[in-house]
């Protein structure tokens, strides 16, 4: 797993917190090399998700009560929407004892932008954020 110690498709970064590409990221996840945690609010979820099963969706607003869940002998990529929650969490979860613990870099957004593979509400390429016009976003 391919990884860079500091973002290249974000501005926000914590130091000690690694960060893996999306294109990177759809890799490993077709070869099961890690476990995708999305940390979105399920409103979000709703909206978007990347195609991947597993998949464990544990947003950031509850994940401190459900720390059990997540395996610490599989890598893990979090991803939000953006990538600075995401990068909170790894670094959260790094000093829970989570070894192996990456951010994708640039979230949902810079996944969207790379145009992998997506469930989405919305018809044809564009996001919420940009209604179909993704050089705006």
């Amino acid at each position: 797993m391919e990884v860079t110690n500091k973002p290249v498709l974000q501005s926000f970064h914590l130091s000690g917190v690694k960060h893996i590409s999306p294109k990177e990221t759809w890799k490993v996840l077709q070869n099961n090399e890690a476990l995708l945690v999305d940390v979105r609010e399920d409103h979000e979820i709703a909206i978007e998700s990347i195609q991947h099963d597993p998949t464990v969706y544990q947003p950031m607003s509850s994940i401190m009560q459900h720390l059990n869940e997540l395996p610490k002998d599989k890598p893990l990529i979090v991803v939000c929407k953006k990538g600075v929650r995401s990068s909170k969490i790894v670094n959260l979860l790094k000093r829970q004892g989570y070894e192996t613990v990456v951010n994708l870099d640039g979230g949902m957004h810079a996944w969207k932008k790379q145009k992998l593979p997506l469930d989405s509400i919305f018809d044809g390429d564009g996001c919420h954020d940009c209604h179909g016009d993704c050089s705006k976003c």
